[in-house]
């Protein structure tokens, strides 16, 4: 993965659109908005990368200008950040691949908010027990944290108590097999996102070339395998970052390796691979590095993050795969 070759950018954005009806509504509702929004920015910290840590800036929304705000919070590789659905807390992976002495295992932490400044202060920190976590995501009540290791091949969780604090783990999955590329000789849990449901959990593994598929109990926080426990892409596909679409309908998966996007039918039970999207645009090895999947709320579009290029394919004229 290059870790330590790498500056990665999270950006936690704290805004709610809400659509209204009423013109009326809406104009009210838009003198009611603030004018800047509070930004946190993750980064690498190690090796060439020049991270300090965890950043926060001032977005202005009239200009789109960013303001450094602070000193960042001094952490090691803050890679990917979480916020919790309360505003008050902040969850953190510590991308490594190994911590304090533990081999192959990175870890996570959590800080609290300061509601009129923005500071954020350490709470407690855990292990991951896989090296390299890249990716997390806080399920929608708030009670729980998942992470996905890269380098470990693995994923895990952790329930949230009423302080933002991590408790001990609530569940853990080593993922096993290979796939067809030099890279995927292992497998390499990139990510693992939460249906609107609060249901099921799915992990876009790329050295399997599956999105694993797990169920949630949101009460305890902890992750038990589904039937059928994963999906298959084609091989040598490289899936890196995974989206359901705002219609809670369709899914897609961002491929690293193959530089494609697949798109799944979707709903409670079932999946079905649809159909493959035109391949995503090669400009060179750099660019092709870093890929990101998501979804435009309330859009017909799908855009795929390539480094500094960004391809977007209206979902409605994606060509039908070959079957």
């Amino acid at each position: 993965m290059g870790i330590s070759a790498r500056l990665s950018v999270c950006l936690l954005l704290l805004i709610v659109v809400t659509l209204c009806g009423s013109d009326v509504v809406r104009a009210a509702e838009e003198q009611d908005k603030p004018s800047s929004y509070l930004v946190y920015v993750g980064t690498y910290t190690q090796g060439r990368s020049k991270g300090k840590g965890i950043y926060r800036f001032r977005l202005d929304m009239a200009s789109g200008a960013l303001k450094p705000v602070g000193a960042p919070t001094e952490a090691v590789n803050p890679s990917f950040l979480a916020l919790h659905p309360s505003g008050k807390f902040l969850y953190a992976v510590n991308e490594t691949g190994a911590w304090e002495g533990r081999k192959n295992s990175g870890a996570v932490s959590a800080y609290a908010i300061n509601a009129k400044t923005g500071d954020l202060t350490f709470l407690n920190r855990r292990l991951s027990r896989g090296g390299a976590p890249c990716h997390l995501s806080v399920d929608a009540t708030g009670r729980s944290v998942h992470v996905a290791n890269y380098s470990g091949g693995s994923v895990i969780s952790f329930p949230i108590g009423s302080d933002g604090r991590l408790g001990a783990e609530a569940s853990f999955f080593q993922h096993e097999g290979s796939s067809v590329t030099p890279r995927q000789k292992g497998p390499h849990a990139h990510c693992i996102n939460l249906d609107a449901g609060n249901k099921f959990a799915f992990v876009a593994d790329l050295g399997l070339d599956k999105v694993m598929i797990y169920r949630l109990d949101a009460n305890s926080g902890k992750l038990t395998a589904n039937t059928p426990a994963f999906a298959k892409l084609a091989p040598g596909s490289g899936p890196r970052h995974f989206a359901i679409h705002p219609d809670q309908k369709h899914a897609y998966v961002i491929n690293e390796i193959a530089s494609t996007v697949t798109v799944f039918n979707y709903d409670a039970d079932r999946w079905k691979r649809r159909r493959r999207s035109r391949r995503c645009r090669r400009a060179s090895r750099e660019v092709r590095r870093r890929r990101k999947c998501s979804c435009i709320p309330r859009a017909s579009f799908c855009t795929a993050r390539i480094a500094d290029t960004t391809a977007s394919s209206r979902i409605g004229s994606i060509p039908q795969a070959a079957s």
